[in-house]
């Protein structure tokens, strides 16, 4: 019976170290499948961090591509119309380009023929003014009274004729 017991005890030995084995390898594939999952989502993070990258740099190279062609074809598009010109892609830049270009050709060919169309006007010739009254842009004289009476916002209207008029008497006598 000793004997028994101690093979039972050697067995029951050996049984709670091949458990304690058995846990520490669940433990590890455990841990082992947390290491994997941990560096799949890095990776994948990792993949993000670059295609935005990318993308940027293409971004830039875009953006920078528009300036530089924009710079080239300054005289050909009014600046009020650079901000339509548009494009993901080179190709696109440039068929936006010609657009707009084409665009402007236009607005300045109507404003060429609109100003054709206007009647020409010629200067009246005018005799200089001579004193305070006549420096006024109206044809109404005015006396020293009408001036003294004037409300403010009328002698404003009047007031830079009526300085200059003064100054110009006063520098004649």
């Amino acid at each position: 019976m000793e004997s028994e017991a101690r093979d039972h005890e050697a067995a029951e030995a050996q049984r709670l170290k091949e458990e304690g084995e058995m846990e520490v390898r669940a433990l590890l594939t455990k841990r082992e499948t947390e290491w994997e999952q941990r560096f799949t989502a890095l990776e994948q993070q990792r993949e993000a961090d670059k295609a935005v990258y990318e993308q940027e740099q293409r971004l830039r190279e875009i953006e920078d591509y528009r300036r530089d062609r924009l710079e080239q074809e300054q005289e050909f598009i009014m600046p009020e119309l650079r901000d339509f010109v548009t494009g993901g892609t080179q190709t696109e830049i440039d068929a936006s380009i010609e657009a707009i270009k084409l665009r402007t050709q236009a607005i300045l060919d109507n404003i060429t023929a609109a100003s054709q169309q206007l009647p020409r006007r010629s200067a009246a010739p005018t005799a200089p003014p001579v004193g305070p009254m006549e420096q006024l842009p109206s044809y109404e004289s005015l006396t020293p009274d009408d001036i003294r009476n004037m409300d403010m916002e009328t002698y404003k209207r009047y007031r830079e004729g009526l300085l200059e008029a003064s100054s110009r008497q006063f520098r004649g006598r």
